[in-house]
């Protein structure tokens, strides 16, 4: 079984964004698949190669989003379309900090404070486009070679990870709840997300407040630092699904950063899921 496993992680890296979201989605499924799959599909959370530098510049400099109205252009400041990388941000750096499947991040200066640039990746929307019904049909297959089937229904799991990934390729509905993560943190001195630098106004890209700190999956400390940290990840996870009725879904090693002792950041709000208020 191991051996298939392997295989099928190999063929999902071959097929391309949608095929390797697809992997990472199942990993986080026990419930569906045996731990041998699970465990394979676990390494697709890894860094993909980046977009070269000039198509993300491409990419970023595509739309604008200034006001057109009476037949007047009135240029936003935060306009990257008409005002370019260099009269928006300070500073850019060209190589990313990290790299997905379906985005890469880059560090900049804004407004004399360091950031995250989010970019979603050249080609992605006509690559989902192309793929999703493709997997709509093949379903079938699905069902039988990884037995989903025996259950759930396998259409029902399809539709499930098309509404997830096509929320994650909006970014707009990301740094909507990341600012409702935050909201639910306010005062939290343990945890917290990145603030949102609204002004920017994309679907496509999204400038945050830069993270200072080291993942969980790289973060080495003693084992009363490491009992402190999955206290607190344990404690406050429980906070939001029973109290806040909201939280992360896709809390793995990457998606926590170790920004000061005993403080917790959230990165990444693609995933996210909802509990029945108390009240409902």
């Amino acid at each position: 079984m191991a051996g298939r496993a392997e295989r099928l992680r190999t063929v999902l890296e071959r097929l391309g964004p949608t095929f390797i979201k697809l992997g990472q989605f199942l990993s986080r499924r026990p419930d569906l698949l045996p731990a041998p799959y699970i465990a394979q599909l676990s390494q697709l959370q890894e860094a993909t190669p980046p977009i070269p530098f000039p198509l993300i510049r491409l990419r970023i400099e595509e739309i604008c989003i200034c006001s057109h109205r009476d037949g007047s252009h009135v240029t936003r400041a935060t306009c990257l379309h008409c005002r370019r990388i260099e009269g928006v941000f300070e500073s850019f750096d060209p190589d990313p900090v990290a790299s997905g499947s379906l985005a890469q991040v880059h560090r900049a200066v804004y407004d004399g404070k360091p950031v995250a640039v989010k970019v979603l990746k050249p080609g992605v929307l006509d690559r989902l486009n192309a793929d999703l019904p493709l997997l709509r049909r093949m379903q079938w297959l699905l069902g039988r070679i990884l037995g989903i089937r025996r259950n759930m229904p396998v259409g029902e799991f399809v539709e499930e990870f098309r509404r997830r990934l096509l929320d994650e390729v909006n970014f707009e509905d990301e740094a909507l709840n990341m600012e409702r993560f935050r909201d639910n943190h306010a005062g939290d001195l343990r945890v917290s997300a990145p603030a949102v630098y609204w002004e920017f106004d994309r679907s496509d890209l999204l400038v945050l407040e830069f993270a200072n700190g080291t993942s969980l999956r790289t973060w080495r400390g003693n084992s009363a630092e490491a009992r402190q940290i999955a206290a607190t990840i344990a404690e406050d996870f429980v906070r939001q699904v029973f109290l806040h009725n909201f939280f992360h879904a896709d809390p793995h090693p990457g998606n926590l950063f170790i920004v000061t002792e005993g403080h917790i950041t959230y990165l990444d709000f693609g995933y996210n899921g909802t509990t029945r208020s108390h009240d409902a």
